[in-house]
C-alpha cells in the first residue's frame, strides 16, 4: 500500500435542495485533488466475466491520482480522534479471506454505483477526506442515475473511531453495518458488497475497486465470522459516498438510515480498534 498526503475535498450545495442528475452526467462540482492534480480515481484494471485478473475473478485496482499537498478536512462536529491521516487507497492484490458462502441474488438499484462499476468510478477521488457522521448526514440529498454519480458520490470518506454494529447479511449479499458517532449518537449505514456480485449489472467491463472490496469483506469476516448481529466495537471505516434514494423514498426505515439517505457504499477498508489503520495489509 502506498501512502500519500491527504486531500481536502470541497462541495458547494444548497441546504435542503435535492439535485437530480441527467443520464449523461453527474451534475454539480466535482471533488478536487491536491495542487496540480485532477484528483483522478481508480484505474480500471482487470475485467469482469472471463477476463483475467490476479485472483481470476476480477482485476485489482490502482489509482491514477498524483501526489497531493492539501491538508485533510477537520471535523466541525461529532467525534474524530486517533490514528493518522488515511492516504491514497491503492490495493495491490485481492484478498481471498472473505467468506464465499452467499448464494442469493445480487442487487439491482444503482448496483453499478454501489459496487464501483459505473461510468463515473474513474472520477472518484481515492484519497479520502476525514468526515464525521453528523457532517455527512447534514448534506442535502442528491439523486444520481444507474451509471452516474452526484458530487458527494465522487468522494471517499473516513469515519474515524466510530461505533460499528453488524446489522445483517442482506438479501443482495451486502453486509449492512451501522456506524454511530460516539459523541452525538447519530447513525448512518455503511455496506460491504459480496465480491461475487461486483460486476453484476455493470456499466463497464472492469472492476476498479474489486480488490478493496475483497479486503473490506475479509476484515468483517475475520471480526465476525458467524455474521452475528450486534456490536463490533470501535473501528474506522473508509468508503465511497452513496445516496440510497430508493430506500429513503420508497422503503424508509432500515436500521441506522441517515435522514438524507447517505451511506458509505461500497466500504473500501475497515479496521477494528481505537486508532487502527484501515489500510494495513492492502
Amino acid at each position: 500500500m502506498r501512502f500519500l498526503g491527504p486531500v481536502a475535498l470541497t462541495y458547494a450545495m444548497a441546504a435542503g435542495a435535492v439535485v437530480v442528475a441527467g443520464c449523461s452526467g453527474s451534475g454539480g462540482s466535482l471533488p478536487t485533488g491536491g495542487s496540480g492534480d485532477d484528483g483522478g480515481g481508480s484505474s480500471s484494471e482487470g475485467g469482469s466475466g472471463g477476463s483475467s485478473g490476479s485472483s481470476g475473478s476480477g482485476g485489482g485496482s490502482g489509482s491514477s491520482s498524483g501526489s497531493s499537498s492539501g491538508s485533510s478536512s477537520g471535523s466541525s462536529s461529532g467525534s474524530s480522534s486517533g490514528g493518522g491521516p488515511v492516504g491514497l487507497i491503492s490495493c495491490s492484490s485481492p484478498s481471498t479471506g472473505f467468506e464465499n458462502d452467499f448464494s442469493g441474488s445480487c442487487g439491482t438499484f444503482r448496483w453499478a454505483v454501489k459496487t464501483g462499476t459505473d461510468d463515473d468510478i474513474g472520477k472518484v477521488v481515492m484519497t479520502p477526506q476525514e468526515k464525521t457522521i453528523p457532517e455527512l448526514i447534514s448534506i442535502a440529498t442528491q439523486t444520481g442515475t444507474s451509471c452516474s454519480r452526484q458530487p458527494v458520490e465522487l468522494g471517499t470518506y473516513v469515519l474515524r473511531d466510530v461505533n460499528i454494529k453488524f446489522e445483517n447479511l442482506e438479501a443482495d449479499g451486502d453486509y449492512h453495518l451501522i456506524a454511530s458517532d460516539p459523541g452525538s449518537g447519530k447513525t448512518m449505514v455503511t455496506e460491504v458488497p459480496f465480491p461475487g456480485c461486483v460486476g453484476h449489472d455493470s456499466c463497464q467491463n472492469s472492476k476498479p475497486v474489486y480488490c478493496e472490496i475483497t479486503h473490506a469483506r475479509a476484515a468483517v469476516d475475520a471480526k465476525n465470522p458467524n455474521q452475528t448481529y450486534g456490536s463490533m466495537g470501535v473501528g474506522t471505516i473508509v468508503g465511497i459516498g452513496f445516496f440510497d434514494t430508493d430506500e429513503l423514498m420508497n422503503h424508509p426505515g432500515p436500521a441506522g438510515e441517515a435522514p438524507n439517505g447517505i451511506e458509505l457504499h461500497p466500504i473500501l477498508a475497515v479496521c477494528f480498534g481505537q486508532g487502527c489503520d484501515p489500510l494495513a495489509g492492502y
